[in-house]
């Protein structure tokens, strides 16, 4: 029996093996982001203040309905430098600051143009950086989950009933990881303690209609 099931377990592997390389590819893409976009701060090592003159602006794809994009642009003027004009790489759905609004600002002292108006300890690109590690690697733990069901197991139901729980607490897993990478933990624990107390309202309301049946 065990040797019948050799064929099939091998069959399997091989099966699973595009799971892996996908995997591979998604972790050194996202480390080398990451890695890229790290550096890239570190060189923004001046700050100072300056003042938004303008937005440019870009047309999104058709997968994004065309929508506007808006990068802000900074006149800022340091000892070093002198006046600059720069325009920071990041592209908003929406004008984050009014015209003439003063900002401090990060700026890379050997290339003024780049700037950054984010002071988060992670940047947008650290961001993708690390999305796209956790997707990676979350293919990975997959990989892992199946291979072991499989091969712990001999009961054909149970092998899917333990990969369907697998997969789902991964799934959620990455999902909470994303979302609280892209909106920031202060957005996350917002909305966590939001669906904690409609939970909670949810709760006493059912408490309650189940009181008033008893009496």
């Amino acid at each position: 029996m065990i040797k019948a099931n050799r064929p099939m377990a091998r069959r399997s592997a091989i099966k699973r093996l595009p799971m892996l390389i996908i995997a591979a590819f998604f972790l050194i893409a996202g480390g080398m982001i990451f890695e890229a976009a790290l550096q890239e701060k570190q060189r923004l090592t001046g700050i100072t203040n300056g003042i938004v003159i303008g937005y440019r602006q870009k047309t999104g794809t058709a997968e994004e309905n065309f929508q506007l994009f808006y990068a802000p642009i900074v006149r800022y003027e340091t000892e070093e430098l002198g006046l600059c004009t720069a325009t920071e790489n990041v592209w908003r759905t929406r004008k984050p600051f009014p015209t003439g609004t003063s900002v401090t600002i990060r700026y890379n002292p050997a290339q003024p143009e780049k700037i950054s108006l984010d002071f988060s300890v992670l940047s947008v690109g650290m961001r993708l950086g690390l999305v796209l590690f956790l997707i990676g690697g979350a293919l990975c733990l997959l990989w892992m989950i199946l291979r072991l069901t499989q091969k712990n197991s001999c009961d054909a139901a149970a092998v899917q009933r333990k990969q369907a729980q697998g997969i789902a607490l991964l799934i959620t897993a990455l999902i909470l990881a994303v979302w609280c990478l892209l909106a920031g933990i202060q957005i996350t624990l917002t909305v966590f303690v939001l669906l904690g107390l409609a939970m909670g309202v949810i709760e006493i309301k059912k408490r309650r209609k189940t009181g008033r049946r008893n009496w």
